[in-house]
């Protein structure tokens, strides 16, 4: 079969996207787990006051 060379050759081999490096969902997904970690920090240091205040309190009245 001949060619004509007037018609450019059919692309057949998709070409692959880079991977999304520098999407500003990366940015928002990171952003998240901080604000995750945060979130857990502040539950864990409210626990420790609270056990702390338990404490002091039950000091106070075995005390009295």
């Amino acid at each position: 079969m001949a060619t004509n060379s007037d018609i450019p050759p059919s692309r057949t081999v998709k070409p692959i996207d880079p991977p999304p490096s520098d999407q500003p969902v990366r940015g928002g997904e990171t952003a998240d787990a901080y604000y995750s970690w945060d979130s857990e920090l502040v539950g864990f240091i409210g626990l420790i006051v609270m056990i702390a205040v338990m404490l002091l309190l039950g000091i106070w009245i075995g005390v009295r």
